[in-house]
């Protein structure tokens, strides 16, 4: 899970980046671009974080209905 979650910020992250300088998004400067990756990458852990929670609340929800029948 952790090469594929890896892979697909990279993916995101990279032509976000590049869109984003091109496109005058970020300052541009090394600590605009750097802290507009430190957002990225604080925005993206926060969703992965509470969709992995949410994930993992459901397949509890369906184990304890399995083992109830």
């Amino acid at each position: 899970m952790a090469k594929q979650t890896g892979a697909h910020f990279c993916l995101f992250a990279i032509p976000f980046t590049i869109v984003a300088y091109v496109l005058y998004w970020v300052p541009r400067s090394v600590g605009g671009v750097a802290a507009s990756v430190i957002v990225l990458v604080v925005i993206y852990a926060a969703i992965w974080c509470g969709a992995y929670v949410s994930a993992k609340r459901k397949i509890q929800k369906i184990n304890n209905q399995l083992h109830r029948e």
